[in-house]
């Protein structure tokens, strides 16, 4: 699957697709579901204390979350306070 670059292009571009037709998805899914995304966000919080302490106080050298088939982001920068992220998303890996 994750060798197949039809599979990765088709996948992207489906991806592409939903969001477009769904912009504000994930917006409302966190404003419904405020408790879970709390919690979640506590959570995630500790994972990235734990891989930071794990690789030392460099965070730029952790390697992104991201599921099997997400897209492949490449971080340009990152603003001091670790609130914004600028990704560059490319189809390649």
């Amino acid at each position: 699957m994750t060798t197949d670059e039809e599979y990765r292009k088709n996948q992207a571009a489906a991806c592409s697709r939903w969001h477009e037709k769904n912009p504000e998805y994930w917006k409302e899914y966190r404003k419904k579901n405020q408790a879970y995304t709390r919690k979640n966000r506590e959570q995630q919080r500790l994972r990235n204390h734990s891989r930071t302490a794990a690789k030392g106080s460099d965070r730029s050298i952790l390697t992104p979350i991201a599921k099997m088939d997400a897209l492949i982001v490449k971080i340009d920068s990152i603003t001091a306070t670790g609130i914004v992220w600028t990704l560059s998303v490319t189809g390649t890996p």
